[in-house]
């Protein structure tokens, strides 16, 4: 069963492309990295697989693909499986109160366990059963279990709105609202097509299409007037089979004012501390070597506090280059935290 759930977890990380099956079987630990063709038990053993996923009623979709090696007679690796999210949803079950409980509260056990492969569908899941507007509140029973940070959604934030909304992205409705502007304070009409919901820092954000800008943007909920809220009457739409909610749920902490635009940014970091960050800058930005045993970081930046705290800790092992902003940014931070470090120390002898 194991195999199975982490085989279904692959398949959804994998919507639009999918995977041939011997790329599903490496990815699961069915077959060895190395391994070039399936063996006869192996593709026995991969059917089994794909009739177990689809007697759970998931619906497991098969293309044709002609990018396979010349020569190749494997019939199995002539096609890529695919899981497209937006059939696997949940429909209204029609469960009564006692049921309902016991569903979320089963599924909210197992999705604290940290090695469990379905974790984070199974925290999607009990956000669903939330919006059908049970007796349980989604915000207590769902905590930090798909949240980013340590910290629990906080409780001032008004749970008949985040209701509201996830029954509004649960059934695929556009949303109309009020929301207030991070970045400049102001106030706005918008018009949105929820795709999903994460928290960060103990807050909720929704993500989803602007219907006005023809754009994805992350709203924070708690910015949203709860009484301007509507679900819109038109059609209902459907999720791009490309989107990823990782892609704004896991962004570095200084890419997360989505209202911000980006600017580039240049850091220059000796050769002694690069060792320790290479992986991280090249997953998040481009880096070329110097001639003066150091590198440089280009990377896309919407806000420079949090990439300044990121760098203190290095000391002069990464000092900013471009543009003057971040450079007079973080000339400001860095005598700001000696100034009160000054203080502590003071009042500490004191």
């Amino acid at each position: 069963m194991v195999k199975v759930l982490k085989a279904i977890a692959y398949l959804l990380d994998n919507p639009v492309e999918g995977v041939r099956a011997i790329d599903l079987m490496k990815g699961i630990g069915m077959v060895e990295p190395d391994v070039e063709q399936l063996s006869d038990a192996n593709r026995r053993a991969f059917e089994r697989l794909k009739e177990t996923i689809r007697e759970f009623g998931i619906p497991l979709e098969m293309n044709e693909t002609t990018q396979f090696a010349e020569g190749q007679q494997e019939e199995v690796n002539a096609y890529t499986y695919h899981i497209l999210p937006r059939r696997y949803v949940l429909r209204n079950l029609n469960l009564t109160d006692e049921e309902d409980a016991t569903l979320r509260l089963m599924g909210h056990y197992i999705a604290q366990k940290e090695d469990f492969p379905l974790r984070t569908h199974i925290a999607l899941a009990l956000q669903k059963l939330s919006a059908r507007g049970s007796g349980l509140s989604g915000q207590s029973l769902l905590g930090d279990v798909i949240s980013h940070s340590p910290e629990p959604a906080q409780p001032q934030q008004d749970p008949d709105l985040l209701d509201q909304l996830l029954k509004c992205g649960t059934d695929h409705k556009t949303v109309s609202f009020r929301y207030q502007s991070f970045h400049s304070n102001q106030v706005s009409q918008r018009r949105v097509e929820p795709y999903g919901f994460f928290t960060r820092k103990g807050l909720w954000y929704m993500v989803g299409r602007d219907c006005d800008k023809d754009a994805v943007r992350v709203f924070r909920v708690s910015r949203i007037d709860p009484k301007g809220v509507k679900s819109l009457a038109q059609g209902s739409y459907a999720i791009p089979d490309n989107f990823r909610m990782k892609d704004y749920s896991s962004v570095p902490p200084w890419n997360f004012l989505y209202e911000n635009s980006p600017v580039e940014a240049t850091i220059e970091i000796s050769g002694d501390d690069f060792w320790r960050v290479e992986g991280f800058c090249r997953d998040h930005g481009q880096v070329s070597e110097t001639d003066r045993d150091a590198w440089l970081w280009k990377l896309e930046v919407r806000d420079f506090d949090p990439l300044i705290r990121w760098m203190l800790p290095f000391g002069s092992g990464m000092i900013p280059k471009q543009p003057e902003e971040f450079v007079s940014r973080y000339r400001t931070l860095v005598r700001k935290t000696l100034d009160n470090y000054k203080e502590n120390s003071t009042s500490a002898v004191a």
